[in-house]
């Protein structure tokens, strides 16, 4: 059993919250706009962070199955029940050829998943990917991790590859968004190469604060189109798009480390970041309930209620360890160093 560590737990407890932020917001806003240039590649810069290497691929295929994949395929089920409920009394009510063809239709999308999956499901392409990106990147790294040279070029060839897929194939729909591991690849290994960089943290962050600066200047003044959505391949303007999330993922990692463990900030971002892949699941189906009354249609009123109802949800599904290895991906209380 591995330790937590602490300040990780916070700048994953960062990194969801502006991701329901993100989600509760007026697509329109700025605020949507700003959190979505790096919110999403955080969470893969994270897990390349606490990427350690893996000598036998199917131990690590399994256990990320079962972190990952088992929690995904029983939300994927759970969140389903209502929709095929209301099928199933159609058919009750009225049983035609149609219905069943429909039913089998909206079936298939869920198990094509990525981009076909939106609103109760809109992140559910993330896991995949995420577990996708972990498996090649760990079969890379064991092959050429004496190669690093060749290993950063195959990387920058898989974000070639996302640039020509954005650009050239624009409309096609791969299953489980396996064509976003192409980009994330990106994240999660620079997450990987960093996790021991001893270098001046103060220079990167004062790089990253100027990029930022630039960035919202030729945002808002220039009207340069600087968009990133990683679940739509949309990628920004290459390069320049790319360095403003790791601007983002900087800036983030230096607010993490000015947020002390023991106050009561941090302790509240640490059990967040605790219950981040269980609110990633969560928050889509809370909120868009939530919107239904006028009483939540304020964006930060809704955002706060969206994260402690996720959160207490969290705290139900780890009481037991049915529903922990479930819902969890886990069977202890306490996630292992890499639970990402």
């Amino acid at each position: 059993m591995f330790k937590r560590i602490q300040w990780i737990d916070i700048w994953k407890g960062i990194g969801i919250a502006t991701v329901v932020v993100g989600h509760v917001v007026d697509p329109d806003s700025l605020t949507h706009d700003y959190i979505f240039w790096f919110h999403m590649p955080l969470f893969f810069f994270i897990s390349g962070h606490l990427y350690r290497q893996q000598y036998y691929f199917k131990n690590y295929f399994r256990r990320k199955f079962r972190h990952l994949i088992i929690p995904y395929i029983s939300f994927l089920f759970l969140f389903s029940i209502p929709e095929y409920f209301v099928y199933f009394l159609q058919f009750v009510r009225d049983p035609s050829l149609s219905l069943i063809w429909d039913t089998l239709i909206v079936t298939l999308r869920k198990i094509y998943g990525g981009r076909s999956l939106s609103l109760w499901f809109d992140v559910f392409w993330f896991i995949t990917c995420l577990f996708f990106t972990q498996q090649i990147y760990n079969l890379l790294y064991l092959k050429y991790k004496r190669r690093k040279q060749f290993l950063f070029l195959i990387i920058l060839g898989c974000y070639g590859l996302a640039l020509f897929d954005s650009y050239f194939l624009e409309n096609w729909r791969f299953p489980w968004n396996l064509n976003v591991v192409a980009i994330a690849l990106s994240f999660y290994a620079l997450g990987h190469f960093t996790s021991r960089l001893t270098a001046n943290k103060y220079f990167f962050l004062v790089a990253a604060a100027i990029v930022a600066i630039v960035a919202i200047f030729a945002d808002r003044s220039l009207g340069w189109n600087l968009d990133f959505d990683m679940k739509y391949k949309d990628y920004g303007i290459p390069l320049l798009s790319w360095t403003i999330a790791i601007a983002g993922i900087t800036m983030t990692y230096n607010l993490v480390k000015a947020i002390d463990s023991t106050t009561y900030l941090g302790v509240v971002f640490a059990e967040l970041g605790k219950a981040s892949m269980a609110i990633m699941y969560l928050h889509q189906p809370i909120q868009f309930t939530l919107l239904k009354y006028s009483i939540f249609q304020n964006p930060l009123w809704r955002s706060l209620v969206t994260l402690i109802f996720s959160y207490l949800i969290y705290r139900l599904l780890a009481r037991s360890l049915l529903l922990r290895k479930l819902f969890l991906g886990n069977h202890h209380k306490t996630y292992r160093l890499n639970a990402l």
